[in-house]
């Protein structure tokens, strides 16, 4: 199951962002407001001042919503989701938009079989799987380009 957090990044000018753990990795998400630590402290405080209100409001309204996003993946048995996942869920849930990168674009196949090639936690089958696409890449040098539909090995 995955954890939530809310932190400050005091390194990225005070951004407020939404930390995701899951698997014990880790993502976050900029929510595009800057805050201080003080602030966001007395925010997520039971009774905050109030030019607070406003931070505990939307803090509120999050929480409830990946607590929603928590209760479906319980439900549906999928507790044990990749924190890329999630994000993606959660992007798509609370913000209502999609994660799509200029690599996804250009070549599906790559992108794809890398994030599967990511996902694996034995060291061994992770390592067998890049050396299978190093063999691809050697194999076909334009492999980066092509979507699953233009793989004809």
């Amino acid at each position: 199951m995955f954890t939530y957090k809310f932190v400050v990044r005091t390194d990225k000018g005070n951004s407020l962002r939404l930390r995701l753990t899951s698997m014990r990795k880790i993502t976050e998400i900029s929510l595009g407001v800057q805050l201080s630590p003080d602030d966001l402290a007395d925010a997520m405080s039971v009774k905050p001042k109030s030019q607070n209100l406003k931070w505990k409001t939307l803090v509120s309204n999050f929480q409830a919503k990946l607590d929603e996003i928590k209760c479906e993946l319980l439900k549906s048995g999928r507790v044990d989701e990749d924190v890329r996942i999630i994000r993606e869920i959660v992007l798509k849930e609370c913000f209502n938009r999609e994660e799509t990168s200029q690599k996804e674009e250009t070549g599906q196949f790559v992108t794809h079989f890398q994030s599967f090639i990511d996902g694996k936690t034995n060291k061994g089958m992770k390592g067998i799987y890049q050396h299978t696409l190093d063999r691809i890449r050697l194999f076909d040098t334009d492999i980066d380009k092509k979507s699953f539909e233009d793989v004809d090995l």
